[in-house]
């Protein structure tokens, strides 16, 4: 047998011969939830980071901005504003391979976020 796609809804899912991809997908998902729950404060924490990069941007110190929002990250990995000011100063850089990692995770945690389909 050959390997294939599976369209399920507006995506496309890879499987494998013989191998369930319902039962992938579930083996896959449990990464996710090994990931430490967000807390309020931890987004407080969060907020307060980025805010210190958007800073960290307007003064062009894009290395510092990098880590206050990655640090942000850290804290609240659920949070697509991070990822495209992140990418913001990955593309300062001229980092664009990052940048576009960035740009793709912001649009899939919030594809109405328009700033990360330019960024």
């Amino acid at each position: 047998a050959e390997s294939g796609i599976l369209p399920r809804s507006d995506i496309f899912v890879s499987f494998k011969p013989g191998v369930s991809p319902l039962k992938e997908s579930i083996e896959t998902s449990s990464i996710i939830d090994e990931r430490p729950k967000i807390t309020d404060i931890d987004i407080e924490r969060a907020n307060k980071l980025k805010l210190q990069g958007n800073e960290k941007m307007k003064q062009k110190k894009y290395s510092q901005a990098i880590k206050c929002y990655t640090d942000a990250i850290d804290l609240d990995y659920s949070n697509s504003i991070l990822f495209a000011n992140r990418a913001q100063a990955y593309l300062n850089q001229k980092r664009y391979s990052d940048a576009l990692s960035d740009s793709e995770e912001a649009i899939r945690l919030d594809p109405t976020f328009a700033k990360s389909y330019v960024r």
